[in-house]
């Protein structure tokens, strides 16, 4: 490169345009820094979890030991409010089974229909029997039509269950006359003379259980058939709506003190696994964060030293030909050491080339050093000369005007983007041909 060409291509602008690319690759070439503080950060950050649930051991115990507690007390009750639910709701289920199917509560107690009848029971033996005998008597009747076997062979009769029957039933003994009168309530006046038919019919059949009160016959008489109010009626559907109310009631409230039930807060146990386990993970975060911590210092630092990301930013704005790039290599390879000079030599005519860079002089000299034992008797006179620091070495910049022609070498990564468009205009302006460059 000419002082012409260096002018030409030289861009006015002051702003640098960086490849955020090719900034993380220039930080990740420290990947053993960016790996030792991700370790570094990881291990305390692992350590002071470690450190910080063993100091909190005593108060961990006992705050799970009370977490237990509170969480068996939960599931008790939980358990207790389902098991109560489920039989309230069956209990529900029943009572409404029971008002759709119950004849009592079909019957409209404002005009109820009713079959009646009298019985008396009347000595037929040589024995007299006594007033006591005979209300004893008449109230073995009345246990019988009630819980004995009476009600069922009636029930089953008329085809329903026993209880509704009884239900149906109304039965008052006299004291005086031993009589009983039995009334039977249907949903019509047809249905209540059937009940009370049967049950007179079942009762004269089972006269022979009764027998150890003596001989005696069952006289019916007065039997009659109307419409009546019932309050008896009235009273036990009230009771039995108002029973259905409450269940209903207290189902809801159940099942709203269930939602409310709060499930205790879970609390870790304190164990040697947990302790290890919560370490290694905040560990873990402990060394991403680190090696992104460094990884964003390598770049800032890059940055702030205005380094050169990549071999093209230099050679893309000056046009200037790579002669050798060693920046992924860990020393100079000989083969690149030998295209480098075929390069060179078909580039330039000049016997004499000095080699200038930001890089250390001790590199500068080394590079040198090879190159000319690299070129030992393979082309006569050509011999490369370290120019360090032409920059502020008047020595230097003297010797790079002698020159037959001059190289760069810089670090990618490391040498400035400002230092190095300076040496490339103090070279432009010693009239030096610049061949090329080589990266580290």
């Amino acid at each position: 490169m000419t002082q012409k060409d260096y002018y030409d291509f030289r861009e006015e602008g002051t702003t640098r345009q960086v490849s955020l690319e090719k900034l993380l690759r220039c930080a990740l070439r420290k990947w053993k820094l960016i790996l030792i503080a991700g370790i570094i950060v990881g291990a305390f950050f692992g350590a002071y979890k470690v450190m910080a649930i063993h100091s909190k051991k005593d108060d961990m115990i006992k705050s799970y030991d009370t977490y237990k507690k509170n969480l068996e007390m939960y599931n008790t009750n939980i358990s207790d409010y389902n098991r109560s639910i489920a039989e309230m709701q069956e209990g529900i289920s029943n009572r409404l089974e029971y008002m759709q199917e119950a004849p009592a509560m079909q019957i409209d107690p404002y005009n109820c229909p009713i079959a009646t009848a009298q019985i008396r029971v009347v000595p037929t033996g040589d024995k007299a029997i006594t007033a006591n005998e005979m209300y004893s008597l008449l109230y073995s009747i009345y246990d019988d039509i009630y819980y004995g076997d009476t009600s069922m062979i009636v029930a089953e009769r008329q085809n329903m269950n026993a209880a509704h029957l009884n239900e149906l039933l109304y039965l008052r003994i006299y004291t005086q006359g031993g009589t009983m009168t039995v009334v039977t309530r249907g949903v019509d006046e047809a249905h209540a003379e059937s009940i009370r038919d049967d049950l007179l019919d079942v009762l004269m059949s089972r006269k022979d259980v009764f027998s150890n009160f003596g001989d005696f016959n069952i006289e019916v008489y007065g039997k009659g058939t109307q419409t009546v109010v019932e309050p008896e009626l009235k009273t036990l559907q009230e009771t039995s709506v108002d029973s259905l109310t409450r269940m209903q009631t207290s189902l809801r409230t159940s099942q709203n003190q269930l939602s409310q039930l709060v499930k205790p807060a879970s609390v870790p146990q304190y164990s040697k696994k947990y302790m290890l386990k919560n370490g290694i993970k905040l560990g873990v975060v402990g060394f991403a964060g680190g090696a992104c911590l460094m990884a964003i210092a390598l770049i800032c630092l890059v940055l702030y030293r205005g380094a050169i990301l990549s071999t093209d930013e230099i050679d893309g704005e000056f046009g200037l030909r790579t002669l050798a790039d060693f920046s992924g290599e860990k020393s100079e390879d000989e083969t690149v050491l030998d295209y480098m000079l075929a390069r060179i030599e078909s580039c330039t005519t000049g016997k004499e080339i000095g080699i200038a860079g930001t890089i250390t002089d001790k590199k500068l000299i080394a590079l040198a050093e090879k190159l000319n034992k690299k070129i030992d008797g393979s082309k006569e006179g050509l011999r490369f000369v370290s120019l360090p620091n032409i920059e502020k070495d008047a020595d230097s910049y003297r010797k790079l005007r002698e020159m037959d022609g001059a190289i760069i070498a810089e670090e990618v990564g490391r040498s400035s983007y400002n230092g190095i468009r300076n040496e490339i205009g103090l070279i432009a302006d010693s009239g030096t041909e610049l061949i090329g460059t080589v990266y580290y």
